[in-house]
């Protein structure tokens, strides 16, 4: 993972159904909302920028999202 164009997202900035929108990163939950959130400790300024059906939630990992910058 990293920065690398055609890289994985890194397992440490990947969270399926946290209790909390605290770190940088992508959150995916149960809902089947996906979220980003830019920054650490800063709460409020996460944007959700996908929906899928909650029932394909549990096959969603780190290794869906690639870098394309």
């Amino acid at each position: 993972g990293g920065n690398v164009i055609g890289n994985t997202l890194s397992a440490g900035w990947f969270f399926k159904d946290p209790a909390a929108i605290n770190l940088s990163g992508i959150y995916v939950f149960g809902s089947g909302s996906i979220v980003y959130n830019p920054t650490n400790g800063l709460n409020g300024d996460e944007v959700m920028i996908a929906q899928v059906a909650s029932a394909a939630v549990a096959s969603i990992d780190r290794t869906d999202f690639i870098y394309v910058a």
